[in-house]
């Protein structure tokens, strides 16, 4: 058994089923589990291709994926059902970014974390390693929950919850999806203007003034809804490109080193965003956009 596996165990958790719990105290950025998957698929597999996939497997891994829960009886075959209840994306897969993994995998053990749309631990496929890994996000003491999210995190509780039970079956109960009325009407309007506020910091790659202090209203509502650590690399990596656009090298310094930073917490500090981020950090002006725009001097990000 692997340092990692050591460090967390799968049980029954009450009204989920089973979930992955800490074991040991686990660290931010710290490797939570590394797993190769029982067999991977296109990500529009059909049941004769789950079929093909099962035949060769042996009889014990055979028992075991059927072990897996299905939320799909009734609507879709068994194999299928037992596969888009616990399928996992083997590469990047986010709507807000209109990226969708090209194949999804079966994890004996990453299969079995729960959702939550404020997690604690963040899951990424490591294309050379042909691996999925799972990095704690926080602090994570003994006893605790490990979990994922399923859903967009950028969305209102209704349109998570609409997604947890028509995809997985259930209505999301964590932390975010259970305040009282009015915090969580606030919690939606935070999360929905995320979501807008991605788009439009897109949009303002020739305004590197007016896109920086959009991406530091995200940031601030990222850390207020206690998600910052999932999503905060992309939108530290937009406040590094608009200050080398500006030739700002010393506030692109600085975000670029939070870019890195939130990466490595999340993905791990060899994933191919950071390996860029740490040469661009060595060296601003090597980025294409170094430039382009009138010199001027931005701001950094807050600590």
């Amino acid at each position: 058994m692997s340092t990692e596996q050591l460090a967390l165990k799968v049980q029954d958790v009450p009204d989920k089923g089973k979930g992955v719990i800490a074991m040991l105290p686990i660290s931010a950025g710290e490797l939570v589990l590394l797993e190769a998957p029982l067999f991977t698929l296109s990500s529009d597999y059909s049941n004769s291709d789950v079929l093909a996939k099962l035949v060769a497997l042996t009889e014990s891994e055979q028992r075991q994926f059927l072990s897996l829960s299905n939320c799909h009886r009734g609507r879709f075959p068994p194999l299928m059902g037992i596969c888009k209840t616990n399928a996992l994306p083997c590469g990047d897969n986010t709507t807000i970014g209109a990226t969708r993994a090209a194949r999804a995998g079966i994890f004996m053990t990453g299969s079995r974390f729960n959702s939550s749309c404020v997690p604690n631990v963040n899951n990424y496929w490591d294309d050379i390693q042909q691996k999925i890994s799972f990095r704690a996000l926080r602090d994570i003491p003994v006893g605790e929950e490990l979990c994922i999210c399923y859903c967009e995190l950028f969305a209102s509780r209704e349109d998570r919850q609409h997604k947890t039970s028509t995809a997985f079956g259930f209505a999301c109960v964590c932390s975010a999806c259970t305040l009282p009325d009015r915090e969580q009407k606030a919690s939606d309007k935070r999360r929905t203007s995320i979501g807008r506020l991605y788009g439009e910091v897109g949009d303002c790659g020739n305004q590197p003034s007016l896109g920086l202090r959009k991406v530091k209203l995200v940031i601030k509502l990222l850390k207020e809804e206690g998600i910052l650590e999932c999503a905060g690399a992309t939108f530290y990596y937009d406040g590094f490109q608009f200050c080398v656009s500006s030739s700002d090298q010393r506030n692109a310094k600085l975000w670029i080193k939070k870019a890195l930073d939130a990466e490595s917490l999340g993905r791990g500090p060899e994933t191919s965003d950071a390996k860029r981020y740490r040469g661009y950090l060595e060296n601003p002006r090597g980025h294409p956009a170094f430039g382009l725009l009138r010199r001027q001097t931005l701001t950094g990000p807050e600590n």
